[in-house]
C-alpha cells in the first residue's frame, strides 16, 4: 500500500549487474551524476475505475469495499450511470441484450434511496491516514468514448441521463471538485474509442487511463493487446497518438474489473505522489498529474528531470542542459528500464537473468520473494479458502504486500444457453504482520485459461541470512525452504496431488534485481519534448510514468 520514497533501496553494498543499450540517435550522456533534492513525496496506491454489483457486475458493493481497504489507499467503487447515445445501436437484434442490461442497470441507480446508499457507505470507508474514498460514476458513448466522473467532495449528485461527457465537462460539473479521465482509449473511433479532438487540457482532465483489464492503449504495439469484444485496438485514440497531437496529460491505470475487487493484482493500478494520506492532498497530486500507472505491481518510481516531476512542463535551464533523474524499484526481477523522448526510446537499463547476490557486512542479503496460491483445477474444489502463516527463522521481514485478484470480469457473465452466471466474490485479508512472519485469510478460483491467472499472492520483502529458513504453514501443511534455495529458483507444491490446489515459491531476487538508478544529462531536440519512463519486470507486470514536457528556451 503505502510506499515512501526514503525506502527506496540504494546501491551502497550490492553489485548491479546493468546492461546498457544505446537507441538511434542518442543525444543523452550518462557520463555525469546530477544532484537533485530530497524527495518530499509517498506513493500511495489506488483505483479510480472499477465495478461490482452496484448496477452491472459482480460481487457486492459491500465487498467491493472491503476489498479496497486490503491492499489500496484510496479508492471509488464505480456505477455505471448512462450512455446517451445508446439508441444508435437499436435495430441490431444482436445488440437488444446489450441496451437491455446497461438500461436496466441505469434505472437501478436513478432511485434516490439506491443513490444514497451508494453515497453512505463510501463516506464510511473515507478514513483519513488510512483509506480515502471518493464516488464516481461512469458515462459511456459511442461518439465520445467512455469516459469516468470522480468527485472531490463525499456527496455527489447524478446528472440529467441524457447529458452527454462534453456537457458535462463544459456546463454541469463543478471543474474544480471533479476530474474525468478518458478510458479504453484504444478501441476504434465511433465505438467507444476515443476520439482526441474532444480532449480539453485543464486540471479537470489530468490524465489518461492507458492500462486496465481491457488491455493496453499505449500505442499501435506493445504488451496487452485488446481482446475484449468490443474490438481491437485502433491507434487513432491511444496515448502514443494523443502525445504525437500535442495533447499533455498523465499516465494512469485502473483495473476495470467487474467482479467486486479493486485493484486486482495484474488489473491495473494508480500511483499518486502526495504529501499525506487525504483528499485534499491526493487531489492537489491528482490534478498537476503528479501520478503514473501499473498493471498492478506496486512499482515504485523516483522519475525527475532538473528536478520537476511526472505531470510538469517546464523550461530548460540557461545552459540548456537536462538533469534527467530515474530511481525504480520493483516488485519482482526487473527486465528493463526505458527513457522515452518524444516517442523513442532514448535509454534503456537491463539488469541480468541472474543478477548479483551480495550479503552485507552482517551477512544478510536484502531480497523480494512472492508467494504465489491457487491453481486448482479440480472441480470439485472450484474455489479453496486457504489460512496461512508465513515466518522467517532469522532476519527480519521489512514490507508485506498483498497482491489479491478478482474474477476476470470486464461484463456481465453468461452461460451457453445466454443465463446470467450466478457468481459471488469473496475478501482476501492480511490477518496479522509481524517483524518475522505474516498470516492471511484467502480464496482462489480455478485459472480461467493457462495465460489468465487468477492466482493470489503476497509479496515478501525480506533480509536475512542465506541459511534463514522461510516457513509457509498453510491450510495444515508446512513448506521450509532456506532463502538460498529460493534465490536459486522457484519451489513448487501440489496440496493434494496433481491437478489440485497448489502454493509456490517464486524465485527471490536480490536488490540488484529489482532496483535500477541512473542520472544523465539531455538537451533539446524540439522547440518542446517530453519524457516518459516504460519499465517492465520479467513477470511481465509493467509500469509507466507521466511525462515531465521541457521547452526549449
Amino acid at each position: 500500500m503505502v510506499q515512501h520514497f526514503s525506502t527506496l533501496i540504494r546501491a551502497t553494498g550490492l553489485v548491479f549487474a546493468v546492461l546498457l543499450v544505446s537507441a538511434c540517435n542518442k543525444q543523452a550522456n550518462d557520463s555525469v551524476k546530477t544532484s537533485h533534492s530530497a524527495n518530499p513525496y509517498t506513493i500511495y496506491w489506488g483505483d479510480l475505475h472499477n465495478h461490482s454489483d452496484l448496477t452491472y457486475g459482480h460481487g457486492s458493493f459491500e465487498n467491493a469495499l472491503e476489498n479496497a481497504a486490503q491492499q489500496l489507499d484510496f479508492f471509488t467503487i464505480t456505477p455505471h450511470a448512462m450512455w446517451p447515445d445508446i439508441e444508435n445501436l437499436r435495430g441490431n437484434e444482436e445488440l437488444e441484450w446489450v441496451i437491455d442490461y446497461h438500461t436496466t442497470a441505469f434505472k437501478k441507480l436513478r432511485d434516490p434511496a439506491y443513490w444514497s446508499n451508494y453515497i453512505n457507505k463510501l463516506k464510511a470507508y473515507n478514513k483519513p491516514g488510512k483509506t480515502v474514498t471518493f464516488p464516481s460514476f461512469e458515462v459511456h458513448s459511442l461518439k465520445y468514448g467512455d469516459h469516468v466522473v470522480v468527485s472531490k467532495l463525499s456527496d455527489l449528485d447524478l446528472p440529467k441521463a441524457k447529458t452527454t461527457i462534453v456537457e458535462l465537462r463544459d456546463k454541469v460539473l463543478d471543474k474544480d471538485n471533479t476530474i474525468i479521465t478518458p478510458h479504453g482509449i484504444g478501441y476504434q473511433g465511433g465505438y467507444r474509442g476515443y476520439d482526441w479532438q474532444y480532449f480539453k487540457e485543464s486540471e479537470q482532465t489530468p490524465f489518461v487511463e492507458v492500462f486496465s483489464r481491457h488491455g493496453g492503449s499505449e500505442g499501435s504495439i506493445g504488451p496487452f493487446g485488446m481482446y475484449h469484444d468490443m474490438g481491437p485496438r485502433a491507434y487513432a485514440g491511444s496515448m502514443e497518438a494523443g502525445l504525437k497531437k500535442g495533447h499533455k496529460f498523465g499516465i494512469m491505470a485502473s483495473s476495470d474489473s467487474h467482479a467486486g475487487h479493486p485493484g486486482g493484482f495484474g488489473d491495473g493500478r494508480l500511483a499518486v505522489l502526495a504529501k499525506e494520506l487525504t483528499r485534499d492532498s491526493l487531489w492537489s497530486a491528482i490534478r498537476a498529474r503528479r501520478v503514473y500507472a501499473t498493471t498492478g505491481a506496486e512499482i515504485k518510481i523516483d522519475f525527475r528531470i532538473n528536478d520537476a516531476y511526472m505531470g510538469e512542463t517546464i523550461s530548460d535551464k540557461a545552459d540548456g542542459q537536462r538533469s534527467i533523474h530515474v530511481n525504480v524499484e520493483g516488485m519482482n526481477q526487473i527486465d528493463y528500464v526505458e527513457l522515452i523522448k518524444n516517442g523513442k526510446t532514448i535509454e534503456r537499463k537491463h539488469i541480468s537473468y541472474t543478477p548479483d547476490i551480495s550479503a552485507d557486512k552482517d551477512g544478510l542479503v536484502h531480497a523480494k520473494v512472492r508467494f504465489e496460491f491457487g491453481w486448482n483445477q479440480v472441480s470439485s474444489k472450484a474455489r479453496v479458502e486457504w489460512n496461512g502463516k508465513i515466518s522467517l527463522s532469522g532476519g527480519k521481514l521489512l514490507d508485506v504486500v498483498p497482491q489479491w485478484r478478482g474474477a476476470p470480469f470486464t461484463s456481465p457473465q453468461k452461460d451457453f444457453k445466454g443465463e446470467e452466471i450466478p457468481w459471488q466474490s469473496w475478501v482476501n485479508r492480511i490477518t496479522e504482520t509481524t517483524d518475522n512472519s505474516v498470516a492471511f485469510h484467502a480464496f482462489s478460483e480455478s485459472n480461467p485459461a493457462p495465460m489468465q491467472p487468477v492466482t493470489q499472492s503476497i509479496a515478501l520483502e525480506v533480509k536475512m541470512k542465506p541459511s534463514d529458513t522461510i516457513t509457509a504453514e498453510i491450510n495444515g501443511q508446512s513448506l521450509e525452504y532456506t532463502l538460498a534455495q529460493l534465490l536459486e529458483g522457484s519451489q513448487a507444491h501440489f496440496m493434494r496431488g496433481w491437478l489440485t490446489e497448489s502454493v509456490s515459491f517464486n524465485r527471490a531476487v536480490p536488490a540488484s534485481g529489482f532496483t535500477v538508478s541512473f542520472d544523465l544529462e539531455d538537451s533539446a531536440e524540439h522547440p518542446e519534448d517530453y519524457y516518459f519512463l516504460r519499465v517492465r519486470q520479467v513477470d511481465h507486470q509493467w509500469a509507466w510514468s507521466s511525462p515531465i514536457w521541457v521547452k526549449n528556451l
